[in-house]
């Protein structure tokens, strides 16, 4: 019995020191960039174009407990559009820089070893309808990404190849789903923000050469990238329109994963199992007397 009497109370206070643990948090911010194009719309019988945007976030992150192998998720989204349409004898084209900044900011306690994985994907599609007797083209350039902790972003990265529509007529649809390799930073200490930046553009042109171009109209084009078109009459651009897609399933995403890898134990916790090991080791030698 004097053995358990000595058990009982080291066991509890070194169970109640272990299980209150630090944690480890994770926080995200998005926004749009001053080089980014601003929404536009040009919506006439015969000269449709238009080019939108936001910014968001997906998953605001949180804490959780710093155990090894903990961890915590946070996520930003881009969506837009960009789409044109022509009527009698007109070829209207719009471009639009498609550009954003991301920050991921890490928190652990003292003695705490994270790493951080950032991913990124970009969904949508080109869509091209058949309205007329012209035709159409669209493309969505490679994603230029750049990242940077504690300092503005400057490390290339998480880029995805472009994506085309060639110049045709009639109805047609590229659906894109692209990710990027991931970026691991390891060995990560205290509290860290890591910036990231990412810009690429978007074309869409409506065509029509020929005699008939005088008396009829051209085919619509859109980027589909997560928000519909505003346009009258226009369908290319619409969600779910060609493909039934999902609009919030479409966009750029970039997430951040903070994965706890080593805690070193507080000093207190060491001194306290010490002293319990003693206290065992007395009641031990008291047993055997």
């Amino acid at each position: 019995m004097k053995r358990i009497s000595w058990i009982a109370p080291i066991a509890g206070l070194v169970l109640g020191i272990a299980g209150s643990a630090q944690a480890i948090t994770i926080s995200v911010s998005a926004g749009p960039t001053s080089t980014g194009t601003g929404d536009f719309k040009n919506d006439t019988t015969t000269d449709y174009r238009e080019n939108r945007s936001s910014t968001s976030v997906t998953d605001a992150g949180g804490s959780t407990a710093d155990v090894v192998s903990a961890s915590v998720n946070a996520q930003a989204r881009y969506a837009g559009m960009v789409g044109a349409d022509g009527g009698v004898a007109t070829a209207p084209s719009r471009t639009a820089t498609q550009s954003y900044t991301v920050s991921f900011t890490v928190s652990a306690g003292a003695g705490t070893i994270y790493d951080v994985i950032l991913d990124t994907s970009r969904i949508g599609a080109i869509t091209r309808v058949d309205d007329g007797t012209g035709g159409g083209n669209g493309t969505i350039s490679a994603v230029t990404g750049l990242y940077g902790v504690n300092a503005a972003p400057s490390i290339s990265a998480f880029s995805v190849g472009s994506v085309s529509m060639s110049q045709g007529t009639g109805a047609a649809n590229t659906p894109f789903s692209q990710s990027s390799s991931t970026v691991t930073i390891t060995g990560l200490t205290g509290t860290n923000t890591i910036n990231l930046s990412f810009s690429w553009s978007a074309t869409a042109t409506s065509t029509c050469t020929g005699f008939l171009c005088s008396t009829t109209g051209n085919d619509e084009v859109a980027i589909r990238l997560g928000l519909p078109g505003t346009g009258s009459g226009v369908t290319a651009d619409d969600y779910p329109g060609v493909g039934s897609r999902v609009g919030s399933a479409d966009g750029h995403f970039v997430g951040a994963n903070a994965v706890v890898t080593y805690v070193v134990p507080e000093p207190g916790t060491l001194a306290l199992l010490g002293f319990g090991l003693a206290g065992l080791a007395i009641s031990g030698r008291r047993r055997a007397a």
